[in-house]
């Protein structure tokens, strides 16, 4: 439980944030070209994806926060067992994090690349000659988004409110009588990152709001109060 004089924070998180990332790298916007460098960007536009019918289904799931929902539906049809959620994720993200050859020898990635014939071979290209270069990419991507777009824009738009990144989510929380206690605006926050997020990528992404956010950390609001003394340190990455 993340708290701040042990009450939780609102968190605000990107679904599928992973996935969603990836469908950014089809049909992408100059601005995640310039990440994606030309050779990419080259070899995206000439597999026509945007023509494909499994790339659209794709897209449309990651966009509404339906992807692993409608995943661990497959799983389940396939019979490829997992434990829980997180387990399911673990086989799940082989298709983005693990060596080409895996889809030799794994059930999920095989399940992928049935489904998703033209985004799993996006994603082989990426990952030719190092199988890390995809989850390298897909965390420059996030990062630049979250901190570089997202995070000033909400300090501009909502400067009287400090909060955390963390990765894919943002906590807000507000200061009041000199004490910082959960949440504050978070439905404004909510489609301000959509927004942004929107602006960067061209796809919006589905944005929920947890009042019970998880995690091993616990703030004190000695911590935090220094975020807001600086109109230029309102956030902080963890």
């Amino acid at each position: 439980m993340l708290t701040i004089n042990n009450q939780p924070l609102i968190e605000i998180d990107i679904a599928n944030s992973q996935p969603f990332f990836a469908g950014c790298l089809i049909n992408p916007t100059e601005e995640i070209q310039g990440i994606m460098g030309n050779s990419l960007y080259i070899y995206e536009k000439s597999l026509n994806l945007t023509d494909k019918q499994d790339v659209n289904i794709f897209i449309k799931l990651v966009t509404s926060g339906e992807f692993y929902p409608y995943l661990m539906t497959e799983f389940d049809k396939n019979d490829i067992h997992y434990i829980d959620k997180t387990d399911f994720k673990e086989q799940l993200f082989t298709v983005f994090f693990g060596r080409n050859s895996a889809k030799y020898v794994c059930r999920s990635v095989k399940l992928f690349a049935n489904l998703f014939p033209n985004v799993q071979r996006l994603f082989e290209y990426i990952k030719k000659d190092e199988h890390n270069q995809l989850a390298i990419l897909l965390q420059r991507i996030e990062s630049h988004v979250i901190l570089n777009k997202v995070a000033p824009a909400i300090s501009e738009q909502y400067p009287e409110i400090p909060f955390i990144t963390k990765h894919d989510s943002l906590l807000p929380v507000y200061k009041s009588g000199g004490f910082i206690i959960p949440g504050n605006n978070e439905e404004g926050i909510k489609e301000l990152i959509i927004k942004e997020i929107k602006k960067v990528t061209g796809l919006a992404p589905f944005v929920r709001v947890k009042n019970d956010c998880s995690g091993a950390s616990s703030y004190n609001s000695s911590i935090l109060t220094q975020f807001s003394s600086n109109p230029n340190t309102l956030y902080h990455y963890v």
